[in-house]
């Protein structure tokens, strides 16, 4: 009986660290792009709407709603121009409800030539570019029927993307980053 009970006791011990045991770190699971390219105009997905007015200044146009996908988010749109916009997201409720410079950014995207990449990739060159730096992923349609190509950084608990949609031809017409939590 003292044998059983020791042997029980050992196995319940291995399946706890089994179980228990969570991954050596939080890095990404798969990574399709490097961390220090994921910024478009010197905005990463690690900043703020403060940081970002600090850099560009007061936007044309602010725009308030609630997330579509999400009722708990309340979106922010910086809309710079009809071809550079940046959003924040924050909690909906108002006691949840960060102060705007203090809302972390979430996506960013640009359809000019503008702002660059760190590496240099601006809207009106080759995909091909992109492809020589990053390697190519597969072709993906948005709704419309455009097309894009995105990389990113997988976590367990959500993602960072960078798309570059193109034209018929393989110029880069539109650079979005987004953040997708779950």
């Amino acid at each position: 009986m003292k044998k059983i009970l020791m042997l029980c006791c050992i196995v319940l011990f291995l399946i706890q660290t089994v179980c228990f045991a969570g991954p050596k770190s939080s890095g990404p699971v798969k990574q399709t792009i490097p961390e220090e390219e994921m910024y478009i105009g010197g905005i990463g997905l690690h900043a703020t709407l403060g940081y970002v007015k600090s850099i560009y200044g007061e936007p044309a146009e602010k725009k308030g709603e609630n997330d579509q996908y999400n009722l708990l988010n309340y979106n922010i749109f910086f809309n710079y121009s009809p071809n550079f916009i940046v959003y924040g997201v924050t909690g909906r409720r108002q006691k949840n409800r960060k102060e705007e410079d203090d809302v972390r950014v979430w996506g960013v995207v640009i359809k000019d030539n503008s702002l660059t990449t760190p590496s240099g990739i601006a809207v009106g060159m080759p995909y091909k570019a992109v492809v020589d730096l990053f390697g190519e992923t597969p072709e993906k349609r948005t709704a419309k029927g455009g097309v894009y190509h995105e990389y990113g950084i997988y976590y367990q608990g959500g993602e960072s993307t960078m798309s570059f949609h193109v034209d018929e031809v393989g110029i880069i017409t539109m650079i979005s980053l987004h953040s997708f939590a779950q």
